[in-house]
C-alpha cells in the first residue's frame, strides 16, 4: 500500500485493536526512547511478530508493514530485536516472490517497482548484509525504470515515483535515482504541491503524498531545487491554522505525518506540526486517527511515529 488515506473511511470500522503482543523484553524502557508506549503500541500489532494485518484480517499488509518496521527502527530496534519481522519481510525470497514472482512484492504476477523500493530502504534501514534476495530486487526496481527516470508502473504516482528514488538512493544507485526525482519533480501540481496520481478524484495535492516528494528530493540532495521549493510553500500554507490537514472533511493524521517527514528532511522546521501529531497521541500510546472513534490506530502510528519525533525516512537511510 502507498496511499495513506485511499479507503480508511470505507474500512474504518473493519478495523481491529486486537493486540499480539511482542516479547517484555524486546522493547526499550520508557527513558531510552521518545514516545515509547507508542513503540510498544506499534510492536504489539505484529502478528506472529512477523507483519502488520491490512484491511483484510489475518493478511499481511507489506506496505504498512515495512513502515511500521521503518518507525520501530527510528526508536532504536535492531533487526536482531525484530528478528521475526525482519526474516520474514526482508530475508524471504519466497515471501517476496523473487523465487516463484508471486509474494507481497508482486500484484498478478508483476513486480511492483514501488514495493521493491520500499524493500530496499527497509533493507539499509536495518543495515543489512548485501545478500542475492536484495540484488534481485534491486535489478528488478532498475529494469523498470528507463534511461529518462521514468518508472515503468507508476502510472504518475507520486508513491511509486518517491520510494523508488528512495529504495534506489538507499542502494547507492545515485544517478539513477536522481534520474527518477527529475521525473517526479514533473508530476508537481499547479499549485507546487503533489497528488497521488493521475486519476480524476486524486488530481489535487495533497499533505502526504507532497511530503513524500519532499523526502525524495531530500535523498538526492535536491532540498533547494524549485520543484522543493514550491512543494515546501505549498504545505507550510495550507496546514490548517499551520498545523495540521485535513483530507476528505476529517483531519488527516496520516498525511499531516507524511508532511512533517517532508520537511523534516529539506531541513525546514515544523514545531507546529510536530506538537499537533503529539496531541493526536492516546494515553496508552499510538496515534489516533480520524476513524478510530478516540482509539489508537495502527494504520496511523505505522506512519506517524518519526514525525511524533522530528525525524523522517532519508534520516534512515542517510
Amino acid at each position: 500500500m502507498f496511499e495513506t488515506k485511499t479507503g480508511l473511511r470505507s474500512i474504518a470500522t473493519l478495523i481491529t485493536i486486537t493486540a499480539v503482543v511482542f516479547a517484555t523484553g524486546v522493547m526499550p524502557a520508557s527513558a531510552d526512547v521518545k514516545q515509547a508506549n507508542t513503540v510498544r503500541f506499534i510492536a504489539s500489532k505484529f502478528v506472529n511478530k512477523q507483519y502488520v494485518e491490512g484491511f483484510t484480517a489475518g493478511k499481511p499488509d507489506f506496505g504498512f508493514t515495512v513502515e511500521a518496521l521503518l518507525q520501530l527502527r527510528a526508536a532504536g530496534q535492531s533487526a536482531k530485536s525484530f528478528k521475526p519481522a525482519v526474516d520474514f519481510n526482508l530475508r524471504s525470497a519466497a515471501n517476496a516472490g523473487m523465487s516463484t514472482k508471486v509474494g507481497t512484492l508482486f500484484v498478478d504476477q508483476k513486480f511492483q517497482t514501488g514495493r521493491g523500493g520500499m524493500f530496499l530502504v527497509a533493507s539499509k534501514a536495518f543495515a543489512l548484509p548485501k545478500s542475492s534476495l536484495r540484488t534481485s530486487v534491486l535489478n528488478a526496481v532498475k529494469a523498470n525504470v528507463s534511461k529518462t527516470g521514468e518508472v515503468a508502473d507508476a502510472f504518475g504516482s507520486t508513491f511509486i515515483y518517491g520510494w523508488t528514488v528512495l529504495g534506489l538512493q538507499a542502494s547507492g544507485e545515485t544517478k539513477l535515482a536522481g534520474l527518477v526525482a527529475t521525473k517526479l519533480a514533473t508530476l508537481a501540481r499547479a499549485d507546487g504541491g503533489f497528488g497521488t496520481d493521475q486519476t480524476a478524484d486524486t488530481m489535487g495535492s495533497s499533505a502526504d503524498a507532497t511530503g513524500l516528494a519532499l523526502m525524495a528530493f531530500a535523498a538526492v540532495d535536491r532540498s533547494k531545487a524549485a520543484a522543493t521549493v514550491k512543494a515546501a510553500t505549498w504545505l507550510t500554507k495550507t496546514a490548517l491554522v499551520t498545523d495540521h490537514f485535513e483530507a476528505w472533511g476529517e483531519v488527516d493524521v496520516n498525511g499531516t505525518a507524511y508532511a512533517a517527514m517532508g520537511l523534516s528532511a529539506i531541513g525546514q522546521k515544523n514545531a507546529a506540526i510536530q506538537k499537533w501529531m503529539v496531541s493526536r497521541v492516546a494515553p496508552t500510546g499510538g496515534l489516533i486517527s480520524a476513524y478510530s472513534n478516540g482509539r489508537p490506530d495502527i494504520f496511523a502510528s505505522a506512519q506517524g511515529y518519526l514525525a511524533l519525533i522530528g525525524s523522517n525516512y532519508v534520516a534512515l537511510i542517510k
